[in-house]
């Protein structure tokens, strides 16, 4: 028969584990919530989401929030998608910035219209030359050259000057 004794632990140092312990759950709980509370009502659409969007945002704004009772809801950010249509033909790629440039000025656009949006952070989560970023061949070997990032660079600017124009707050892509 084996008898196994813990060693010997300082009483203060138990304690200052678990109170590192505690320190660090409460720290993952504060990033959780803050988290929760930065991202309570977003809007993420694929595209600028049209008519979708504008009936959101209406009734965000206007309609009654059904877990308070109350008219409008908060709305902390509004992130779209905005992707680019490039045409392969004849072992060539025909890169298509309008297709993404036209989806972003729809987004601006519609919550431009809305002037108590306007200042609201606007996230373009998904912003990229084609909408298949897991698919394979050879239509898609412009994404290993200079031309990916020459695209990149191109509509970088332009989402921008979009901002501007419609006096919106770009805040990520």
């Amino acid at each position: 028969m084996a008898v196994v004794t813990a060693p010997k632990r300082h009483p203060l140092r138990l304690a200052g584990l678990v109170a590192g312990g505690l320190v660090l759950v409460a720290a993952l709980a504060a990033l959780v919530l803050f988290l929760w509370l930065r991202t309570y009502s977003p809007l993420d659409a694929a595209g600028s989401g049209g008519r979708f969007t504008r009936q959101f945002l209406e009734h965000c704004l206007n309609g009654t929030n059904f877990a308070t009772g109350k008219v409008g809801t908060p709305i902390d950010f509004i992130s779209f998608h905005a992707k680019g249509a490039p045409i392969y033909t004849n072992d060539h790629v025909r890169m298509g910035i309008a297709n993404q440039l036209r989806t972003i000025e729809d987004g601006f656009r519609i919550i431009a219209s809305y002037p108590e949006l306007k200042n609201k952070p606007i996230v373009i989560g998904e912003s990229d030359p084609e909408g298949c970023a897991a698919c394979q061949g050879p239509q898609l070997a412009y994404r290993n050259g200079t031309m990916y990032s020459s695209y990149t660079a191109a509509w970088f600017a332009r989402k921008y000057d979009l901002a501007e124009k419609y006096g919106v707050n770009l805040e990520a892509h």
